[in-house]
């Protein structure tokens, strides 16, 4: 479900007029794997966890090789990862319950509302569907899981979600309350992605609100000039 409401935040004012005037930055996953800021994480695009459940173990017939018994391990339980294939950008935001204060710090002191979310997923999937590096135009808005290296409530067949290598991030990143905004890109030798590029869906939309605020560290809230 898409929320009704989200934030994102911008280092740089000029970032921050460039979202309110429809020229979305989308930014390659693995760009933030080696940015050098509060946003890196070298494990982008890759996931890890431990199901909650003792692995099987099976015990076959000498002669036929078929199960004749199963039990659980005393001591090991299942271990999953992944790693992702595909290129991808994002447009991350966050949910209007984090702490404003705290994404700041992180982020950035600029934030701007978007008032419509699906509705600028709408909008995005008209401009990525003519973008030649498109994966046939895919677009997915995606919640993110704060479950990396953690132990997970286990399914019926222990089967991952298909999503969690490029939805997953660490429990120390939990406040962050994350969505993004998922570009797929089709897998071409012969092209170059650049770090990150821009979507225009033009300044005359009602799916971000036309007003740039800024947290001051002293926990104030104020509309930049």
């Amino acid at each position: 479900m898409i929320p009704k409401r989200l934030f994102r935040f911008f280092k740089e004012k000029q970032e921050a007029e460039k979202f309110v005037a429809g020229r979305i930055r989308i930014g390659k996953l693995d760009y933030y794997r080696k940015i050098e800021d509060a946003r890196k994480d070298e494990f982008e695009g890759t996931s890890y966890f431990i199901w909650d459940q003792l692995s099987p173990e099976y015990i076959l017939d000498k002669t036929t090789k078929k199960i004749i018994a199963r039990r659980t391990s005393p001591a090991e339980k299942t271990k999953f990862d992944s790693t992702l294939i595909n290129p991808l950008y994002l447009v991350c935001a966050t949910s209007v319950r984090v702490n404003k204060i705290i994404a700041a710090h992180k982020f950035g002191k600029y934030f701007v509302k978007i008032n419509d979310p699906s509705g600028l997923m709408d909008l995005l999937k008209q401009k990525w569907a003519r973008n030649p590096c498109s994966l046939n135009g895919k677009v997915e808005f995606k919640k993110v899981r704060y479950t990396r290296g953690n132990l997970v409530k286990p399914n019926r067949y222990l089967i991952a979600p298909q999503d969690i290598s490029y939805t997953q991030k660490s429990i120390k990143d939990k406040d962050d309350y994350e969505y993004r905004f998922v570009f797929w890109c089709k897998i071409d030798q012969n092209m170059i992605l650049d770090d990150y590029q821009y979507l225009d869906i033009g300044i005359n939309n009602n799916v971000i609100k036309k007003k740039i605020q800024v947290i001051s560290m002293d926990e104030n809230i104020k509309t930049a000039p």
